[in-house]
């Protein structure tokens, strides 16, 4: 019976090691299609200079959002470099230019509430004028039409 049993744990032990074998395996070709991925996508990753650059800008960002050294080393899809890559490149853009400090450099200009008389409108006026011209042939109108006209084509 415990031959039996030490059998039994040899073969559980067996493939245990087989599945994580398994996991290895397939884990490793999983971060090398990343690491390609990442390495297409952001051409900092790629160039050996710049990525450890990158790198440290990357923890520092990371470090300011709360995470810790083990959280971040445990990152490894490449579409959250993508977005951390868009953080840093933010933070960077909005600590060269602080815009809550930017002067107004002219007011606009206040528009006065109320009808405001259009070139049709002042025509419109014209014309009523020149009508009761005709109607009543008074000089009086006549003068006011003309006065009308002369002082809107300035």
């Amino acid at each position: 019976m415990e031959f039996k049993i030490r059998q039994q744990q040899s073969r559980i032990g067996e493939l245990k090691k087989k599945a994580d074998d398994a996991f290895q395996s397939e884990f490793s070709q999983y971060l090398k299609r990343e690491i390609k991925l990442a390495e297409e996508r952001i051409p900092e990753f790629a160039d050996p200079v710049k990525s450890t650059e990158f790198k440290h800008n990357a923890k520092k960002v990371l470090s300011d959002y709360g995470f810790k050294d083990n959280e971040i080393s445990s990152l490894t899809d490449h579409r959250f470099l993508l977005v951390l890559k868009d953080a840093m490149q933010f933070k960077n853009a909005k600590g060269s230019k602080d815009l809550s400090v930017k002067k107004i450099v002219s007011a606009p200009k206040v528009i006065k509430a109320g009808f405001s008389k259009t070139d049709s409108s002042v025509r419109d006026v014209i014309k009523t004028k020149i009508g009761k011209v005709r109607k009543t042939g008074r000089l009086e109108d006549a003068q006011d039409a003309i006065l009308q006209m002369i002082t809107q084509k300035k």
